[in-house]
């Protein structure tokens, strides 16, 4: 695996005598990671949403410049690890850093999907079903953070996308959503005060705000694409608001209590959801319309006594 590992960052895959720490004390700094050989020594820098801190990599170049300096002809390198689409900004950053200091390393970069995709494809190859686990099980987890990998259509999806009967239910859910929100507002505007909803909608979700009349945020509901694929049984939602996220063990526990459908999690650009995933049957559109807005209601009137 750590063979596999050096060659995404361009070292050669021998891995003899190679030593690897986390969290190893470098110059006065932490870095996520340091791997070392014979004739390399690499100093690695984990980011997912956030920037560095002010001088953050300067420790990091000194320390590898020490290293070249007792070890000429070697490699000393910092590896920015990161998602795709900020790993350009956050080398020129570092080297930024570096540069202000009047030193130079080379920068390395690797992106967390380039990661995820070896892990993929590694776990398909090893005999041990623990470490088969583990390695699916990361990057699963990446694709959680910053989003699903880059891939082709499944023929099951190919076949889905073509059927002309999935069109028409997806077409036929928004004017649900809308007799739903109508009814969540009947059972609702008698118990809050000054309770509302106002439309929402972007490109992957269309659905209704709610508010009290201090214009607090009691959660959203409607057609939510993402949290469909991440967490299925419905593409409708109830999303929880975060400020509640405190007490979602105990909402979670009174909504099962009452046969209500649990609250799930899932991650979306890092960061955390909290969703209840509403199923659609086959009833009645006026029966199916108050059955969901009953449960919203109920939802709802968990969240507003916890509001801060």
């Amino acid at each position: 695996m750590l063979s596999e590992f050096l060659h995404l960052c361009g070292v050669s895959p021998q891995v003899s005598g190679v030593g690897v720490r986390t969290r190893m004390f470098v110059s006065g700094a932490y870095p996520d990671l340091v791997i070392g050989g014979p004739n390399f020594y690499l100093i690695f820098e984990a980011k997912v949403m956030s920037g560095f801190q002010t001088d953050q990599v300067v420790p990091y170049a000194q320390a590898l410049l020490g290293w070249r300096e007792q070890n000429p002809g070697g490699l000393a390198k910092l590896i920015i690890i990161a998602p795709r689409n900020s790993l350009q900004a956050l080398v020129l950053e570092a080297v930024g850093q570096m540069k202000n200091k009047g030193l130079g390393v080379p920068v390395g970069e690797l992106a967390w999907e380039e990661v995820a995709k070896a892990c993929e494809v590694l776990s398909r190859r090893v005999q041990d079903t623990r470490l088969q686990v583990y390695l699916e099980d990361f990057a699963q987890l990446v694709s959680f953070r910053i989003g699903e990998l880059p891939r082709a259509f499944t023929p099951e999806e190919v076949q889905l996308l073509g059927d002309q009967l999935v069109g028409g239910a997806i077409w036929r859910l928004w004017p649900l959503v809308q007799d739903v929100n109508m009814g969540v507002q009947q059972k609702l505007s008698s118990f809050i005060p000054g309770f509302s909803s106002s439309a929402h909608y972007g490109g992957i979700w269309a659905g209704f705000n709610f508010f009290d009349q201090r214009k607090r945020g009691l959660g959203w509901f409607g057609v939510w694409v993402n949290a469909w694929a991440k967490v299925g049984r419905s593409p409708l939602f109830y999303q929880i608001p975060e400020d509640v996220f405190p007490h979602l063990d105990e909402i979670n526990r009174e909504a099962k209590c009452k046969g209500h459908p649990a609250v799930e999690r899932f991650y979306e650009g890092g960061n955390l959801r909290a969703v209840v995933p509403l199923r659609i049957e086959a009833e009645a559109p006026g029966d199916l319309a108050a059955r969901l807005a009953a449960v919203v209601a109920e939802y709802v009137n968990l969240v507003y006594p916890r509001l801060p």
